[in-house]
This record gives structure tokens, C-alpha cells and sequence, in this order.
């Protein structure tokens, strides 16, 4: 039976991650016969064809959008929950839905609320440990007062979300272990959903890679080391670099390639501080719409995925990792992130770092010389079984039918 839900979410729509890790799920599940209501707090004030491209498919899919406009600032991010709340509540007015749906932990408060008041189920589709996420990386400092307070409140919010949803979503199989175990658990139905891709978008395309290896300048014989995402406190961009300067001494020829929001310059002053010379005309930073990630992906050989070993990484599943896998890459990470073990297989669609010290560095770059990777082909086709798009789509639908 198809529902009407409410989908509440911090992220835009018409952001990256909107566009690579949302609105794909929701056109899925509109195709599906539901209906479902968004409320999103959208950041992306570009005007360019590829947000309007964005703006006519959340039309196309959803029966109703309520858009909250908001800038980066503290200000704003301390009135997004009050503004979430007017809307939602407004929504379960006039929609009346069956359930909401709650992305992540900066809805819970109106979610919280819609369901204590119009006694609303929810849904929790956690996603990683946020709050953990934040306290690892330094973003949250516990020694100062008003982040402690901040702390309290996001901590009192989560053990709620964990007693009352309906249904729990986690991205990998250790934070489903972790919440079973959690003192706030109830028994409610919990899912594994990771990050998905859509692969008819993220594929391998050999006229493409030719094409933008020529107009980037990318030699045959170079080997280009992608990096897509962010370069935040949470994730080891110094083993990039460490990566890239093992090649090159190894007689390699190495590229890298950061997509997203990086400058070759920052790059160039952060590996000097570490000790290593990055020659500039070995870097090409590039900032393009979600809808161009693919190409740049097919230019590259090799993905890099490096983050934190912590305890907010067993929560993870980088969306990266599967966007490159689809398009032909294989993966370089480290061990401690999510279910990567399960998803590569050393030296076939990737290889797994265990403890990213020198020693095992040097190690694997000796393995990169007398041992090649699956064809892209079949390292596509090694991701098709977990990043798939249709089968998270289809787990969505299931639970959505479910509740």
C-alpha cells in the first residue's frame, strides 16, 4: 500500500548531497505510488541550468516542497530547527501524512514534536553517528559551556529518536550492531541502507575518459589518484599526500585530482607541512555540479577514501567509495570505516590500509608495481550488489509499505 510521508530534511535539495543522496531516493519511491512532502533547508544559491534542471525533477516527484531558504551562519543554523517545526507541523495539517520520514539528527526536534502532538510515527534514517562525528573532528569543543549544552540537547534528542521510532535506518552493519546495544533501544525494526549510486549515471565510459584526460592533461602512462569530497578535519588527506610522494619515489607517475570545493595552493602549504613537496602541475582541483562528477571519475584510475579511525567511522558508508566503484575505480581506503572490508577486495576492486603507517605505505605502492586491479568493467560490476540505487530504493519501499 502506498503512503503519505513527510521526508524532513537539513540537507538541500539542490545541494551536492541533495542531489547525489536524496532526491534520487525520492524520485525512486514517487515511481513507486507514493506521495511524499519535503522539507529541506536548502543553502545553494547559484542560479545556473543544472539547479534548474534539480528544481523541475523535485517538482516532477514530489507532491508538495517546502523549501527553507537559509545561509552558512551560526544565526541560521540556530533558527533552521524553528523553522523546521512552523513547516512541519503545517504539513502534518494539511497532509496528514502516515508517517514522517526524519534525515539525520537536525530535524529530530520536529519530528519529536509532530509526533508527540499529532501522534505521527517516524521514521529515523540516521545515518552516521552525528554527534560523534562532530566531537572526533574537534567541531565540538566539550571544555567550553555552550557546547556542552549543545551536547545535552543533541544527546537527550538521539536517545528519544532511538526509543520511539518506528523504524531505525543505519548505514552499515557495525552502527546496526552498535544501536541494538544502545540502553535507549526498544525494538524497533532497523534496516541497512548504505549509500547508493545511481549507476546509470555513475558508469564507465571510455570516449569520456579519453575526452577529459586529453582536455586535463593527463599523460597515458600518469596514474591519477582521485579524491572526491570534502578535506575535513575528519578525513586523512596527509595519507594523500603521503601517497602521492610514495609513488613518485617508487618511479610512478602520479596526478591528483581533487573534486569539490579544494585550492591547489592550500594543498600544496598542508603537504609542505608534513614534509612533502607537491609539484603543482601534479594537482588539478575542480569544482563541478553533481552531474559532472562522473566524467571527471571516468578521467581517473584510482579512487582515495581516507577518514578518521574512530568510532563515528563504523557508522559510515562514504558515498564516494561507491560513486567510484561504479565508474570503473579502484578503491584505496583504510580499515575502521563502515563495512569497506566486506566491499573491497585487495587488489581486485581496490585495497584496504590497516594501520596507514610508513611502513605499510611503502609496502603497498611496492605491491602496485607487480600487481594490477580487476578491469573497470568488472570493478563496476563488484559494487553493483551493495551501491546499487533501485535496491536501496526498493529497501526504502519496503519499510515505507511496512509501517
Amino acid at each position: 500500500m502506498s503512503k503519505r510521508v513527510i521526508f524532513v530534511t537539513n540537507n538541500g535539495l539542490t545541494d551536492h548531497i541533495g542531489a547525489a543522496q536524496i532526491l534520487p531516493y525520492l524520485e525512486g519511491l514517487s515511481r513507486k505510488g507514493h506521495r511524499i512532502g519535503c522539507i529541506s533547508v536548502e543553502r545553494n544559491w547559484e542560479e545556473d541550468a543544472y539547479v534548474d534542471e534539480l528544481n523541475t525533477r523535485i517538482t516532477d516527484s514530489l507532491s508538495s516542497y517546502e523549501p527553507i531558504f537559509t545561509k552558512k551562519n551560526l544565526v541560521a543554523k540556530l533558527f533552521s530547527p524553528i523553522f523546521l517545526i512552523s513547516k512541519v507541523f503545517k504539513l502534518c495539517r494539511t497532509v496528514r501524512p502516515d508517517f514522517l520520514h526524519c534525515r539525520s539528527y537536525m530535524p529530530l526536534v520536529a519530528v519529536l514534536l509532530a509526533n508527540f502532538f499529532y501522534k505521527i510515527p517516524f521514521v529515523f534514517d540516521m545515518r552516521g553517528f552525528w554527534i560523534d562525528e562532530r566531537l572526533e573532528s574537534g567541531l565540538w569543543d566539550e571544555k567550553k559551556i555552550c557546547w556542552r549544552i549543545i551536547i545535552f540537547i543533541f544527546r537527550f534528542l538521539e536517545r528519544e529518536a532511538i526509543r520511539k521510532a518506528s523504524y531505525i535506518i543505519v548505514l552499515t552493519h557495525d552502527a546496526e550492531e552498535v544501536i541494538r546495544t544502545h540502553p535507549s533501544y526498544d525494538g524497533a525494526m532497523l534496516k541497512v541502507i548504505p549509500c547508493s549510486v545511481d549507476q546509470d549515471v555513475f558508469c564507465v565510459d571510455k570516449k569520456e575518459r579519453l575526452r577529459k584526460r586529453a582536455e586535463l592533461g593527463f599523460k597515458e602512462n600518469e596514474i591519477v589518484l582521485a579524491y572526491l569530497g570534502s578535506a575535513g578535519p575528519l578525513y586523512r588527506v596527509d595519507i594523500v599526500y603521503q601517497l602521492y610522494a610514495k609513488m613518485k619515489n617508487a618511479g610512478l607517475l602520479p596526478k591528483l585530482l581533487f573534486i569539490g570545493s579544494h585550492e591547489s595552493k592550500a594543498h600544496v602549504v598542508d603537504a609542505a607541512a608534513i614534509g612533502i613537496d607537491i609539484n603543482e602541475d601534479d594537482l588539478i582541483c575542480r569544482r563541478t555540479p553533481h552531474n559532472q562528477v562522473p566524467v571527471l571519475l571516468n578521467a581517473a584510475d584510482i579512487g582515495l577514501s581516507f577518514r578518521l579511525q574512530s568510532f563515528s567511522s563504523l557508522g559510515v558508508s562514504a558515498t564516494k567509495v561507491g560513486e567510484y566503484l561504479s565508474c570503473g575505480l579502484p578503491v584505496i581506503s583504510c580499515t575502521g570505516v563502515g563495512d569497506i572490508k566486506e566491499i573491497i577486495e585487495d587488489f581486485k576492486n581496490g585495497y584496504v590500509l590497516e594501520s596507514l603507517d610508513e611502513h605499510e605505505l611503502n609496502e603497498f605502492v611496492n605491491k602496485m608495481l607487480k600487481v594490477s586491479f580487476f578491469p573497470r568493467d568488472d570493478v563496476r560490476m563488484s559494487s553493483k550488489n551493495y551501491f546499487d540505487m533501485n535496491l536501496a530504493v526498493n529497501k526504502y519501499d519496503d519499510i515505507y509499505r511496512g509501517i
